[in-house]
C-alpha cells in the first residue's frame, strides 16, 4: 500500500506475477501490466515458465505490448525483444545471439536499413575482451592477473587509442593514464608527459585521501586535490591545490547524528546550514551570513514541507514567497502553484507517466506532447504552434516539420553506429554533411553554401582536439585554430591564422570586485551592485532587474529603455519585450528554432546540428532563400558567418568571459547561446549570464552541485571550461571540444537517441 493510494498485484497458479495495478491517475484511469508466459520443460527437470509478453495500459483505451521470444537451443535466454509487437504497431525487433556458454555475442539492432550490429567476443574466463561495431571498428579490454579491467584500446586505423589503469593489493584503482596512440592494442602508453596521468592514494583505512592529476614544472607542477574524513568515513574537508601558493581548503563539511550533511563552509567559511525533520527530510537550507564568516543566517533561508510520500508541497523562498506543489496518487506532480494565481500550472500524463501537458494560465505559454508506441515524442505544441517530428526505428530524429502553412522541414540521415550523416532542407537540399574518424569524432563537416567546409584535427598524443578550420569562399575571412594542451589535456595556447577573428576589446586598467559571504559581488569599482531577496542581481548600477518566484529575469530597465520577458510552462524564455518590440519564440526541446513578431509573423528560422548548442542555419524571413550558415570554435562559440556562396558576412570575436566584439549580428553567440544584444545578457536556459561581469545574475538552480560559489560560471575558469545543458561543466580538452554527439542526451534536434520535453 502506498501513501496516496493502493497497487494491486495478481499472480499465476505458478506464483509469477500475472498483472500489476497501480492508484488511478486523476482522470480515474488506473495503470496496469498484465504479464504473459510460456511453459518450458528442459530434461530432468521440472517446468519452468519464461515471460513472452508485457502489456501495458498507456490510456483508456489503448495498450503497448513488448514480446520476448527464446533461444530454439537455450531456451533461459531471449532470441528477440520486440516493442510495441503486433498487427499493424511499429514491431521495433532488437534480436540477441549467445554462444555455447550463454555469452550474448551479438546484438541486432531494430533498424532495417542497415546492418546495425554489436559483436562482442570473451575470453576463456567469459570476460569480454573485444566490442566490434556495426562498421568493423574494435575496442578491446584487457585485465589484470587478479581478473580486473587495466586496459582499454580503442581501434584509430592501424593505431590504438589507449587508457590504462593499475590496482592497489585491496582493488582500489591506483594510476590511470591515457588515452594517447599506441601501435597495438596491447601496449600501453608511456607513463610521462604528455600522457595524461591521475594517481590516487588511500589512508590505511581505504579511503580516498590524495587525487594527483600529473603536470610538468613548467605547466605549474602536479595539480593535488586532498580529501580528509571523520571518524566514521565522512568527508571532513576537500583541499585544492596542495603544495602551492593557491592550496586552500576548498569546502569543510559537518554532519547530522544520522549521517546527513548538516554543513558546509567553502573556502572563505562562508557558512551553509541543513536542517532535517525527523524523517530527516530536508526542512531548511540557512545560507551564509553575509557579513560574519563562520555562521549562518537565521533570517536567509529556504523552507521545505512534504507529504506522507515525501513529496515537496511547499517551498518557503528566501523572500518569503511560498510555492505550493500538489500531486496525484501516482506520486507525479500534476500543479505548480503560486502567490499570484495566474502564474499557476498544471501538469498531466499518460500511464506510462510521459508527460503530454503543461498547462498555464497565462495565454499561449502552455505546451502539450504527443508520443508513439515506443515512448518517441511525435510532436509538440507551444502557443498554439506545432512542431512535428518523424523517427527511425532506433529513435534518431529524421524529420522535423515547422509549423506554418507553406511547408518547411529538415530531414537527418544516419549511419550503421547511428551518427548524423547529413543535414537537408525539405529533405533534398543539403545544409550540412558530416564525417568521422573510427572513434566517431568529426573530421570534417561539409556545409550546403557553395561546400564550404569545416576540418577537425586530434593529437596523437593525448586525443583531444589540436586543430580546427573554416574554409570559406577565397582565402581571406579563412580561419585555422590550433590549440596546445598540458598534461592534463586542458587549453594552454590557442593560436589564429587570421587577425580578422582576434578580440581587440581589452583595455589597459584594473578594476576591484568586493563580495559578501554570498559571494555577491556587492561593488564592481565604483558601481554598487544589489540582490533581491532570493539573491538575484537586482541592479548593477546602470540596470535594474525584476524577477519571478522561479528566479527568472522578468524585466530589465535602463535610464530611457525597459525590457520584458516571459516564459513558457516548462520555463523556457517564449516572449520578448526589448524597448517595445515584441519577438515570440519557438523551441524544439532547448533549441529555438523560430521568431515571431508580435503579430505572429515570421521572422527568421533556426536549424540546428547534432551537437549540444550547435546553431547551424540561419533563415531569414518566412521563405527558404535567404540562409546564413554560422561557424564556431572549439567551444561552440560562433565566430563566424557566411551566404550561400560561402561568402563571409560577418566575424565575431570574444573576450576570455564570453565579451562580445559587438552587438549586432547572429542571435547565437558565446558557446553558441542567445545573446540578447540589447540586455548585453546570454541566455543559458536556466539563468542570465553577464559577460561584463563574468558571472550569472541568479544562483545555480542545482545549489552547490558543481561549485560552491553559486554565482561562478564554470568555476571561473571559461577557458578550459564549459557550461553544457545549463548546469554540467566539462573540461574542454576532453570531450566538449571534440563537439561529440552525446548518446544520452534528451534535449532537441537531430541526433542518437530518444527526444522528449526537457521540463
Amino acid at each position: 500500500m502506498e501513501a496516496l493510494g493502493v497497487s494491486t498485484y495478481t499472480y499465476t497458479a505458478q506464483g509469477l506475477p500475472l498483472t500489476v495495478t497501480s492508484p488511478a491517475d486523476n482522470a480515474g484511469v488506473q495503470p496496469a501490466t498484465t504479464f504473459g508466459y510460456t511453459a518450458f520443460t528442459p530434461t530432468g527437470f521440472p517446468t519452468l515458465y519464461l515471460q513472452t509478453s508485457a502489456t501495458a495500459k498507456v490510456d483508456a483505451t489503448n495498450t503497448v505490448v513488448t514480446a520476448t521470444t527464446y533461444n530454439a537451443a537455450n531456451k533461459y535466454v531471449p532470441a528477440t525483444v520486440v516493442v510495441d509487437s503486433g498487427t499493424g504497431k511499429l514491431n521495433l525487433t532488437t534480436t540477441f545471439t549467445y554462444d555455447s556458454f550463454g555469452n550474448l555475442t551479438v546484438v541486432n539492432g531494430p533498424r532495417s536499413d542497415v546492418t546495425d550490429t554489436v559483436t562482442t567476443a570473451y575470453d576463456n574466463e567469459r570476460r569480454p575482451i573485444t566490442v566490434t561495431n556495426a562498421l568493423a571498428k574494435a575496442t578491446q579490454q584487457g585485465y589484470d592477473a587478479d581478473g580486473r579491467p587495466n586496459r582499454t584500446a580503442a581501434a584509430i586505423g592501424t593505431q590504438w587509442l589507449v587508457t590504462c589503469q593499475t590496482y592497489t593489493p585491496s582493488g582500489k584503482l591506483l594510476k590511470s593514464w591515457g588515452p594517447a596512440q599506441t601501435a597495438t592494442a596491447v601496449t600501453c602508453p608511456t607513463a610521462a608527459a604528455p600522457t595524461p596521468i591521475t594517481d590516487y592514494t588511500y589512508d590505511d583505512l581505504d579511503r580516498l585521501t590524495q587525487v594527483t592529476e600529473a603536470l610538468t614544472a613548467g605547466e605549474g607542477g602536479n595539480r593535488v586535490t586532498q580529501t580528509t574524513y571523520y571518524a566514521d568515513d565522512r568527508v571532513s574537508t576537500v583541499q585544492r591545490a596542495i603544495g602551492t601558493a593557491l592550496a586552500q581548503t576548498y569546502a569543510s563539511f559537518t554532519y547530522t547524528p544520522n549521517g546527513l550533511p548538516a554543513t558546509m563552509a567553502d573556502a572563505k567559511g562562508n557558512l551553509t546550514t541543513t536542517l532535517y525533520d525527523g524523517h530527516d527530510r530536508k526542512t531548511q537550507t540557512r545560507y551564509p551570513d553575509k557579513v560574519t564568516p563562520g555562521l549562518s543566517s537565521p533570517t536567509d533561508l529556504e523552507q521545505y514541507a512534504y507529504d506522507a510520500s515525501g513529496n515537496l508541497t511547499t517551498l518557503t523562498k528566501r523572500n518569503g514567497q511560498a510555492l505550493t506543489l500538489s500531486y496525484d496518487a501516482l506520486n507525479r506532480l500534476v500543479t505548480r502553484a503560486y502567490p499570484n494565481p495566474a502564474d499557476n500550472i498544471s501538469f498531466t500524463y499518460d500511464l506510462l507517466n510521459r508527460k503530454t501537458a503543461a498547462t498555464a494560465t497565462t495565454p499561449g505559454a502552455s505546451l502539450s506532447y504527443a508520443w508513439d508506441a515506443a515512448g518517441r515524442l511525435t510532436s509538440t505544441t507551444a502557443g498554439g504552434k506545432t512542431v512535428a517530428y518523424q523517427v527511425d526505428p532506433a529513435g534518431n530524429r529524421t524529420r522535423s516539420t515547422w509549423p506554418e502553412t507553406t511547408p518547411f522541414f529538415i530531414t537527418a540521415t544516419y549511419d550503421a553506429l547511428n551518427r548524423p550523416t547529413a543535414i537537408k532542407e525539405l529533405g533534398t537540399t543539403n545544409l550540412a554533411t558530416y564525417a568521422y574518424d573510427d572513434l566517431s569524432r568529426r573530421t570534417t563537416v561539409t556545409l550546403g553554401n557553395a561546400t564550404t567546409t569545416t576540418t577537425y584535427g586530434y593529437s596523437t598524443a593525448q586525443g583531444a582536439l589540436a586543430s580546427l578550420t573554416h574554409n570559406l569562399t577565397g582565402t581571406a575571412q579563412d580561419l585555422s585554430l590550433t590549440y596546445t594542451r598540458n598534461q592534463a589535456r586542458e587549453i594552454v595556447t590557442h593560436s589564429w591564422n587570421n587577425d580578422l577573428y582576434a578580440w581587440n576589446g581589452a583595455v589597459t586598467g584594473s578594476k576591484a570586485y568586493t563580495a559578501n559571504g554570498l559571494n555577491q559581488y556587492t561593488a564592481v569599482g565604483a558601481s554598487p551592485l544589489t540582490y533581491d531577496g532570493n539573491g538575484n542581481l537586482a541592479g548593477d548600477g546602470y540596470w535594474s532587474y525584476g524577477y519571478d518566484l522561479d528566479n527568472r529575469l522578468k524585466t530589465a530597465t535602463a535610464p530611457g529603455y525597459s525590457a520584458s520577458l516571459a516564459y513558457d510552462a516548462v520555463g523556457r524564455l517564449r516572449q520578448t519585450d526589448l524597448g517595445g518590440t515584441v519577438t515570440n519564440l519557438l523551441y524544439d526541446g532547448v533549441n529555438l528554432i523560430a521568431e515571431y513578431d508580435g503579430s505572429n509573423n515570421v521572422l527568421r528560422r533556426y536549424v540546428h546540428g547534432p551537437g549540444i548548442d550547435e546553431p547551424l542555419v540561419w533563415y531569414e524571413g518566412a521563405g527558404t532563400t535567404s540562409k546564413t550558415w554560422l561557424y564556431a570554435d572549439h567551444q561552440g562559440s560562433i565566430v563566424g558567418q557566411a551566404d550561400a556562396t560561402g561568402t563571409s558576412t560577418a566575424i565575431y570575436s570574444y573576450g576570455p568571459f564570453g565579451e562580445p566584439n559587438q552587438t549586432a549580428g547572429t542571435r547565437f553567440r558565446y558557446t553558441g547561446q542567445q545573446y540578447l544584444s540589447q540586455l548585453g545578457l546570454y541566455y543559458y536556459k536556466a539563468r542570465f549570464y553577464s559577460p561584463m561581469l563574468g558571472r550569472f545574475l541568479q544562483t545555480d538552480p542545482i545549489g552547490y552541485a558543481d561549485d560552491a560559489n553559486l554565482y561562478a560560471y564554470v568555476g571561473n575558469s571559461p577557458v578550459t571550461n564549459l557550461c553544457i545543458n545549463n548546469v554540467i561543466q566539462r573540461h574542454i580538452g576532453t570531450r566538449a571540444g571534440e563537439r561529440r554527439i552525446s548518446p544520452t542526451r534528451a534535449t532537441s534536434g537531430f541526433g542518437a537517441g530518444p527526444r522528449g520535453p526537457t521540463a
